[in-house]
């Protein structure tokens, strides 16, 4: 089991990542795509940290604090969720054919809890089950602190190109303008 994790600012950081020499350039690739959208990620709201990336697996830990619980007082059934997706999802772009061109997206989640957790932290890893061409299915196994299975997810994934799905969200946007103009002269 991995020691207690020390969760700062940015959850994806190449340098503190374990990672295997074949993918080093990929999740170095992927780190700067996060950074470069300066978006806000899941996986940074909820202290989410990866600390581990092999050939057929990516591995995660995430806080377990008040701000995690549900009404009771145990971790949120929909983090374990959360979790499980964000941890899958960078696990299969990284094995993308090509990580310029394509992203992923997730079409299916199924979460099974079997043991709560209340404090400390939790780890998850993902193994690949299926990696094709367009759809990668992946086990996402998060184990407390004492390593005991909390929670077994499945995640399957879509692979897509961006630019046929840029260039649809552009076309859409554009009708949706179309329309509201056309609403405005009425």
């Amino acid at each position: 089991m991995t020691s207690t994790p020390q969760h700062q600012d940015f959850y994806f950081v190449v340098e503190k990542i374990d990672v295997v020499p074949e993918l080093r350039e990929r999740a170095q690739q992927y780190e700067k795509s996060i950074r470069d959208s300066n978006a806000k990620h899941v996986g940074q709201l909820l202290g989410i940290h990866y600390t581990k990336i092999t050939k057929d697996s990516v591995e995660a830990t995430m806080p377990v604090t008040d701000r995690h619980h549900q009404v009771i007082g145990l971790l949120h059934g929909g983090l374990n969720a959360a979790l499980a997706e964000d941890v899958a999802s960078t696990a299969a772009t990284l094995h993308v054919a090509d990580m310029a061109k394509q992203f992923v997206v997730g079409s299916t989640i199924t979460a099974n809890h079997i043991r709560s957790v209340t404090s400390g932290f939790v780890t998850a890893t993902a193994t690949v089950q299926h990696k094709g061409r367009r759809q990668q299915v992946w086990q996402v196994t998060i184990r407390n602190e004492k390593g005991e299975v909390a929670c077994v997810s499945y995640c399957t994934l879509v692979v897509l190109d961006k630019k046929s799905v840029i260039g649809s969200a552009q076309r859409n946007h554009q009708q949706q303008q179309q329309q509201g103009q056309g609403k405005a002269k009425l």
